[in-house]
């Protein structure tokens, strides 16, 4: 099909009555299509329609499709404006095309909109709010002179259905409001979830607060994003940040009593998180923060953590006072380059419900040669220990026999570890992985080895 340059009548009417799905890929030479005659329509059972790089193809889209439902136009910048029929239409994806034909293809029933590559896409069409009543999911990609999603808080009064929104690398995006007056995000007021990507010169989410309906908030790679606004009055369950230099602190006061889940990663510049942290919150994860000096006090009383994940922050220097959440499932420290207070200071043995444990990276707290040295104690109900480039160690204790329900070691990147516990690693263990541990790799050889034995009825084995 790449040499067609032109469909002509014979392909529409009588013969296409029963056709429901109709693609066009990859259709380099196609200039023209010739459709209909009028208002008559040609496919009237078809429901999805894919174009999708044509780049030469001129005119207009067939002016009436009674029964479409999926509509996908990509790389097709030659399509121009024209009165459009498509009352069924739910789902409308446009990539590398002219907004031009935005307006007509736009109508009261779509449901999801996704945008990508629309070069002289500024704002969101004036228009388009007013039609997209039932509009839940939108979504922009690419859209290289975006600025704002909306010129004012009044083009939002209409977007009472919008559910999702997700904004991914467009380069000049600021903000997504232009002129808030009024509510501002507030009048999305079944918005639950929204995502900023990639956006470098985003600087603020909102001054008017969020919708009280928001649950997930994304904002990754915003170069430019320095502070958080407020978000009293919503309900938001999970909060990520991730690639935002520029943001050096939260709001004062406590955090959302609703947050369930705060991720964040790589804001180096970040120095502290709210004291008044949620009493609710299940997982913390905290990563590549270099300047954050300070965890939130007191974390002992975060009855309802459950995963603590702390990496990559070298200007934390000690547990946190009072040692950690006491209900925790899941521990990692990662590159705790800084960390001195000896690991029997941490309190590991007082986390009755821990089940997960990696400890990755030394630091002068982890620079022991025997695990778990003397005065360690691990809980007893772990299911899983995870041991990464520990420079010195040099052998596990017997002290893991202890660990009756361990179901799974793993050993990476320990390269001076040779000996493993004389009389046997616990019966429970179901998994067992050493890696980058050349000397203690020989020693576990199959049949060749001496700790041949001691491994071999594990039921899942990984030496390399």
């Amino acid at each position: 099909m790449h040499a067609v340059t032109k469909l002509g009548p014979e392909f529409f009417g009588n013969g296409f009555r029963s056709l429901e799905i109709l693609r066009f890929e990859n259709m380099s030479e196609w200039e023209e299509w010739i459709h209909s005659v009028g208002n008559i329509d040609g496919f009237p059972r078809l429901r999805e329609l894919i174009l999708h790089n044509c780049p030469r193809l001129a005119g207009t889209l067939p002016r009436t499709l009674s029964s479409l439902v999926k509509l996908v136009v990509q790389n097709c910048p030659r399509l121009t404006n024209s009165p459009l029929s498509f009352p069924f239409l739910g789902e409308l994806t446009m990539e590398d095309s002219s907004s031009m034909i935005l307006r007509s293809i736009v109508g009261q029933n779509i449901t999801s909109l996704k945008l990508k590559g629309i070069s002289d896409l500024t704002c969101i069409i004036k228009e388009l709010p007013k039609a997209l009543t039932k509009l839940e999911v939108l979504e922009i990609e690419s859209c290289s002179e975006l600025t704002c999603l909306w010129r004012n808080g009044a083009e939002l009064q209409n977007l009472h259905r919008l559910k999702s929104v997700a904004v991914t690398k467009c380069p000049k995006l600021v903000s997504l409001v232009g002129d808030e007056h009024g509510r501002g995000l507030c009048c999305l007021s079944s918005l639950t979830d929204l995502r900023i990507d990639r956006c470098q010169k985003f600087e603020s989410l909102t001054e008017k607060g969020l919708p009280c309906t928001m649950k997930c908030l994304t904002i990754l790679d915003c170069k430019a994003m320095g502070s958080l606004q407020d978000m009293n009055g919503c309900n938001l369950e999970e909060l990520k940040i991730m690639g935002c230099p520029s943001l050096v602190s939260f709001p004062e006061g406590k955090l959302l009593s609703t947050l369930k889940s705060l991720r964040i990663e790589n804001c180096i510049n970040l120095r502290c998180l709210p004291d008044g942290i949620v009493l609710n919150l299940q997982v913390l994860r905290i990563s590549a923060c270099m300047n954050l000096s300070a965890l939130p006090n007191p974390m002992w009383n975060l009855i309802s953590l459950r995963e603590l994940s702390l990496s990559d922050c070298v200007a934390l220097r000690s547990i946190p006072e009072g040692g950690f959440p006491p209900n925790i499932t899941s521990l990692e420290l990662s590159n705790w380059v800084n960390l001195k207070q000896p690991m029997s200071e941490w309190g590991l043995d007082k986390l009755n419900f821990l089940t997960e444990l990696k400890i990755i990276g030394t630091c002068p707290a982890t620079d022991f040669v025997s695990f778990p040295y003397e005065g360690v104690i691990l809980p007893s109900t772990l299911t899983s220990l995870c041991l990464e480039r520990l420079e010195n160690l040099e052998y596990l204790s017997r002290e893991l026999e202890n660990l009756v329900d361990l179901q799974e070691l793993q050993i990476e990147g320990c390269r001076k570890l040779w000996l493993l516990p004389k009389t046997a690693l616990p019966a429970s263990l179901g998994r067992l992985r050493i890696s980058g541990c050349p000397v203690l790799r020989d020693r576990c050889r199959k049949e060749k080895g001496e700790y041949w034995s001691l491994i071999c009825d594990i039921p899942c084995l990984h030496i390399d």
